[in-house]
């Protein structure tokens, strides 16, 4: 009897792969979990919920590794499947509200945590709370966004609405804060798990938004920051670092401080190598040695730290690297703050250098550091680009308000740096530095 070839084929059990690939993203096992996605993504005979189940979670592997464009694509993928599955509309939301792996576009971000939030999902009704707390998206509606808050933070114990509550009542979002209030709802998320909920309490103790006396406010920030630590705050290392090294809620040991931004270098907390170069620049605890503060700062620009970018350049003026450090003020401008556009725009203005100066470079930056924030300090520094320009009279005229405006903080030795700013415009002089 002659043998017959014969073909024979496996099923893919795609719904076991799919569970299995959920609990190894639990584990935090995601590139093994994403080899078991594969056959599902493929499989013709899988429903479409199931697939877009399977797109989502290979997108979520990559979001949890912070790989945000690929992240993004999956989840596309997920809604060609399920257009209304709000567990994906909420992470794409957060894509385009956030900017995590395209363009950010707060009022497409917002339309799909509303629509989300309008099926059921928890967390986006709390991000559109968010949104409306900051009126990014959509338009500022403190107590609208107290009321979505409020109900995902008592229904659902989420950590994050908490924390927003918190925010609510503090001053930078609200014309009537309620410290109170506010300490409470942080320490309603610390006890969810929220461990950052304590570092940003000790930032209230540490700016004054109680009424307490300054030796008080420090000592409980100082101990807010350890228990943050304790628990698991990352950022928290930085702060109790700078704590021992200023002497700030405890006593200066410098020791101690190099150790807390060691531990916050390994970690990869960005703020931890600024620490680092700033020990050596100064020569706190160690002998200056300036090549190891750079290198220290180089890192944490390689880690995107805004603030390094500047502390580098204002380290290069010190030992007379001018040059270099216009570099790195110019660089520090991509980040968009007001600083970095005002530390750039007074180099420019008054350095004594002629090769440096640059009025109309100057001018632009300066513009937009007072457009951001128009501060005493930056208005001076606008005053100082206008005079390098030739243009004494907007000189004179945005120098007055800097005086108004340091006027209102009472702060006496600044005023009269800058008394001394407008008798050289009325000089028709621009002013060197």
């Amino acid at each position: 009897m002659a043998l017959v070839a014969s073909s024979v084929s496996f099923a893919v059990d795609s719904r076991g792969n799919i569970d299995r690939a959920v609990t190894l993203i639990k584990e935090g096992e995601f590139s093994l979990a994403r080899s078991y996605l594969e056959p599902a993504l493929v499989d013709p005979y899988v429903s479409p919920d199931l697939r877009s189940k399977a797109f989502y979670l290979r997108g979520y592997s990559y979001f949890a590794q912070g790989l945000p464009v690929s992240s993004l694509r999956d989840f596309n993928r997920a809604l060609e499947f399920s257009p209304n599955n709000p567990v994906v509309l909420f992470m794409v939301g957060r894509a385009h509200y956030e900017g995590l792996g395209t363009k950010p576009d707060p009022v497409f971000g917002v339309g799909l945590f509303q629509l989300a939030a309008d099926a059921g999902h928890a967390g986006a009704s709390a991000y559109l709370g968010f949104a409306l707390l900051q009126g990014n998206g959509i338009a500022k509606d403190i107590s609208r966004a107290r009321n979505l808050l409020s109900a995902v933070a008592e229904e659902k114990g989420d950590a994050f609405a908490m924390v927003q509550m918190a925010r609510s009542y503090r001053q930078e979002a609200t014309d009537s804060p309620d410290p109170a209030l506010a300490e409470e709802w942080y320490e309603r998320a610390f006890a969810a798990g929220e461990a950052n909920a304590f570092v940003a309490l000790a930032y209230m103790y540490s700016k004054g938004e109680f009424e307490l006396s300054e030796v008080t406010a420090n000592e409980r920030s100082f101990n807010l920051l350890k228990k943050a630590m304790d628990a698991g705050a990352e950022s928290a290392y930085a702060r109790l670092a700078y704590a021992h090294l200023s002497g700030i809620g405890t006593v200066v040991n410098y020791d101690r401080a190099f150790e807390l931004y060691m531990s916050g270098v390994e970690l990869g907390q960005v703020q931890s190598f600024a620490g680092m170069a700033h020990m050596f620049e100064a020569g706190l605890g160690r002998s200056v040695d300036v090549q190891q503060a750079e290198s220290w700062y180089m890192r944490g620009i390689e880690a995107g730290d805004e603030y390094a970018h500047s502390a580098l350049a204002y380290m290069l003026l010190a030992i007379g690297q001018d040059d270099r450090a216009l570099e790195w003020f110019s660089r520090a401008t991509k980040f968009g703050g007001a600083q970095s556009h005002n530390d750039l725009a007074w180099l420019l203005a008054t350095s004594k250098t002629d090769e440096l100066r640059n009025g109309e470079l100057s001018l632009q930056h300066a513009l937009k550091a007072v457009g951001l924030e128009a501060s005493a300090a930056y208005l001076d520094t606008l005053a100082a680009a206008y005079a390098e320009s030739g243009l004494f009279e907007d000189a004179l005229a945005v120098q007055k308000e800097a005086i108004t405006a340091a006027a209102l903080d009472e702060n006496e030795g600044v005023r009269q740096e800058l008394e001394q700013h407008l008798l050289s415009y009325q000089k028709q002089e621009p002013w060197r530095e």
